[in-house]
């Protein structure tokens, strides 16, 4: 049955759907321009600062060749190639040797019992050789091979109380360039026979010290 045109109009009719539109601004939207400062980190160089040995040799000349510069003058062999080449000779020079180095030290200048098997390129740089510190440590042969290894080289020596002996005179009397001679700290008797025939070969010796018992 159709409907007339008043029917229509008496029907409620479903309210229509209110739909919410988004306000629109005709404003000029404002567009934040990007920061132009820019944060630059710089990267520490790489390539390592090398100096002459030149430069670093006369750095390491302030600092006096006594023990207490001895751990100094290690560090400094290990920074570099180049540290190590400037300061390896102020370290082997004057070494400080005690009963907790000095068989690692032998180990080093002294690495076989025969010099011509296994040579050490260390054992020239050494000058002074003190073995005053020294009381058991060592043995009297292990002084006339470190005597014999240091022969060409060595200036200064001064000698152990108990580990010098007879055979540590004939690698004494080679030691051509020894200027500096210690005996005083020696307990066993010496035949001054033996002693004077041994500094004949001492043309450069400047100051002796006799041992005690002469």
């Amino acid at each position: 049955m159709a409907l007339d045109a008043q029917s229509n109009w008496n029907v409620e009719m479903s309210q229509p759907l209110k739909v919410k539109m988004p306000f629109r601004s005709h404003s000029r939207q404002q567009v934040e321009a990007p920061s132009l400062v820019r944060t630059i980190h710089l990267k520490p160089s790489a390539r390592e600062i090398l100096l002459p040995t030149e430069i670093l040799t006369e750095i390491l000349s302030y600092i006096p060749l006594r023990p207490a510069s001895q751990p100094l003058f290690w560090a400094c062999t290990l920074v570099s190639r180049s540290w190590y080449a400037a300061s390896i000779a102020r370290l082997y020079s004057r070494p400080h040797l005690h009963g907790g180095n000095f068989h690692r030290f032998v180990d080093t200048v002294c690495p076989s019992k025969n010099a011509n098997i296994r040579h050490s390129a260390l054992a020239p740089l050494v000058r002074r050789l003190d073995m005053g510190e020294l009381v058991h440590n060592a043995s009297k042969s292990l002084t006339a091979r470190l005597l014999g290894r240091l022969k060409g080289n060595i200036e200064e020596f001064v000698a152990p109380q108990a580990s010098f002996g007879i055979n540590s005179f004939a690698a004494l009397s080679k030691c051509s360039r020894l200027r500096h001679l210690d005996l005083s700290l020696i307990s066993a008797s010496i035949s001054n026979k033996l002693l004077f025939q041994t500094l004949k070969n001492l043309q450069d010796l400047e100051t002796l010290f006799f041992p005690r018992s002469s």
